[in-house]
């Protein structure tokens, strides 16, 4: 708790190849030690082979993932 104010929440910016705030939060929590650019490429990389394997968008199958991880 800061002792000056109250501090306003950052509005987390959309990724430049999805534009997608769910993707930008997912690879945040996947980034470790501020390596974002490692992040991104695993990432990215994993999309792409979502599409070839399954022939659809892979923003629409991520969607359906984490909608399917929720409780």
């Amino acid at each position: 708790m800061p002792r000056k104010g109250f501090v306003v929440r950052r509005q987390i910016a959309p990724d430049s190849v999805y534009s997608s705030d769910l993707v930008q939060k997912f690879i945040n929590s996947m980034m470790w030690d501020g390596k974002r650019s490692t992040a991104q490429r695993i990432f990215y990389a994993a999309m792409e082979r979502i599409g070839q394997k399954t022939n659809e968008e892979p923003l629409k199958v991520f969607k359906k993932a984490v909608e399917n991880v929720k409780p």
